[in-house]
């Protein structure tokens, strides 16, 4: 009786050391399945562009001076608003009034020229009528009594002429606006010999502003006036504006040997946060769709060969072909099977793909399948078992 406990107890022991042994091999020769996957999402594509640009003004004007001379009094400074007819800056006058008054005196002096060669010539042509001059005397005194008019009308004219530079000493804004820029010091002088010396600049309205972006020739051909172009520049990281494309230049801009256009666009700007000359990083929309099912492009590259399904029925899963084949074909995995689906696809933007067809959203659609030699080793007793928070992370 004693020998046969015995000889009992060693035959559980070898049975349990058989089933270990048997367990570990299984285990051991058991491989780990990795599933890739990306869910179907409900929303909106977009087609874009991508361009940098400047922010300025809508309309700017650089208020300069016709006369040269020295600068006595400035009235605006920067950020100051202004509006037309305002005087905003005084020349120097002392220069012009002297030239003024001699042009006056030149004036005078022609008038008394004019009325005696006219006085002499009423004298001439009484004499001529009796005969007691020369024909030739008489045409001398015609000639004198033009040149004597001709004389008069060109100082009249300088007259005017330094009238008009009298009042370009006072410099006025030719619109309502903000003053952008200020050039110049009083005391400084400026010389409008060859160009016109800028004093101001002068922005209509800087709640109106536009963007100068530079698109490459590449994505020009997709760029049209009216589509909506969406930015963010660096003083406000976290915000994004709108604007409308208003113009393409047709002038190529080339530098370093890369054409690009200059596309206008129109922003609001009600709280003036944008400023003349901030950097913009825009995106145009060329195209998008509203409320359609996407997924990533990958999807569209896998495949489920024979060889993997097989592997994949020797792991449990439920591996299901679809009968109706078409050009595009995709895998719903739930967590235990994979079904074959055939859908359409849509518009994509490059990066996502409209898909119709029997899904759904939320669906989990395979985009890849690891399949590798063994299970990752586990700190577990083999005796064990696998705990559900395993077989998640395994799937």
């Amino acid at each position: 009786m004693r020998f046969s406990r015995k000889k009992y107890w060693r035959i559980i022991v070898l049975l349990t050391i058989i089933a270990g042994v048997l367990l570990f091999v299984l285990r051991k020769k058991s491989k780990e399945v990795t599933v890739h996957s990306d869910m179907v999402a409900r929303e909106s594509l977009s087609q874009k562009v991508s361009a940098t640009g400047t922010i300025n003004p809508l309309q700017t004007v650089e208020v300069g001076t016709q006369v040269s001379g020295k600068i006595s009094e400035l009235y605006v400074d920067f950020n100051d608003r202004v509006k037309e007819g305002q005087v905003i800056a005084r020349m120097d006058t002392r220069i012009l009034l002297s030239t003024l008054k001699e042009s006056e005196a030149s004036l005078n002096q022609a008038e008394v020229q004019l009325i005696q060669a006219k006085r002499e010539l009423d004298r001439v042509e009484g004499l001529l009528k009796n005969n007691a001059i020369a024909t030739a005397d008489y045409e001398i005194a015609k000639d004198n009594y033009q040149l004597a008019r001709a004389r008069y009308s060109s100082a009249d004219l300088q007259l005017e002429r330094n009238r008009t530079n009298l009042s370009f000493a006072t410099i006025t804004s030719p619109i309502d606006g903000v003053v952008i820029s200020r050039k110049v010091d009083v005391g400084q002088t400026v010389a409008a010999a060859f160009t016109t010396p800028a004093i101001y600049i002068i922005a209509r309205d800087l709640k109106k502003m536009k963007i100068e972006a530079s698109v490459d020739e590449a994505d020009i051909g997709h760029v049209k006036a009216g589509q909506t172009a969406t930015f963010t520049v660096d003083a406000f990281p976290d915000l994004v504006f709108e604007g409308k494309v208003e113009q393409i230049q047709l002038e190529p801009i080339t530098l370093q040997n890369v054409v690009t256009y200059t596309v206008e666009i129109l922003v609001d700007n009600p709280e003036l946060k944008l400023m003349p000359g901030m950097t913009t990083n825009l995106e145009i929309i060329i195209t998008s769709r509203e409320n359609i099912l996407t997924v990533p492009n990958g999807v569209f590259n896998f495949q489920m060969d024979e060889d993997l399904i097989k592997q994949l029925n020797t792991e449990g899963y439920d591996v299901a072909n679809s009968p109706a084949q078409s050009e595009e074909m995709v895998w719903l995995f739930d967590g235990k099977s994979f079904v074959q689906r055939a859908v359409q696809i849509g518009y994509t933007n490059g990066i996502k793909t409209e898909i119709n067809g029997q899904i759904k959203e939320g669906d989990e659609i395979v985009s890849r399948i690891e399949v590798s030699a063994t299970k990752k080793k586990s700190g577990r007793s083999f005796f064990m078992p696998e705990r559900p928070e395993d077989k998640k992370e395994k799937k």
